[in-house]
């Protein structure tokens, strides 16, 4: 139902951290698609690591081609209904996907996003992103180019 897109370069310090937390959602009806962009850390290898484990996970290797490119190739080969994005250094709370696709289709919504955390380099919580949950506020903030859910939390 969920095809999970990760695009990777150079992104081995979070990356194994950042894929549990995509393998330990409480939902499990998703494909997770890795790309790795031409990394030169242990990224790749990473990646193989837990593909050996979870079948659920297909992966890439491509030279650096960016990020944009890297999603987009990611798209053509995604088979899920829906497409959750993650970045290599960010961290899904378990039951992100669960609570998404519950309310986007409560809703009826084509697109749904979440509040975040920053996150230092040691690892530890600095503050919380609090976004509008207003349709409205948000379509506004959209427009001016203001305050908006990040990236990495898109369904």
């Amino acid at each position: 139902m969920i095809s999970v897109l990760l695009s990777v370069y150079n992104g081995d310090r979070w990356l194994a951290e950042c894929i549990e937390s995509i393998l330990n959602q409480s939902f499990k009806d998703f494909e997770f698609l890795i790309i790795d962009d031409g990394s030169k850390d242990k990224s790749l290898s990473i990646i193989k690591k837990f593909a050996k484990k979870d079948p659920r996970i297909i992966y890439f290797s491509h030279a650096n081609i960016g990020l944009t490119a890297s999603l987009n190739k990611g798209l053509l080969v995604a088979k899920g209904e829906w497409v959750a994005r993650i970045d290599s250094d960010d961290f899904a709370c378990k039951e992100r996907l669960e609570k998404q696709i519950i309310y986007a289709k409560k809703y009826k919504l084509a697109l749904v996003g979440c509040q975040s955390y920053s996150i230092n380099s040691e690892g530890k919580i600095e503050n919380f992103l609090s976004i509008p949950n207003d349709h409205n506020k948000l379509c506004s903030n959209l427009k001016r180019q203001k305050i908006m859910f990040k990236h990495s939390s898109v369904l």
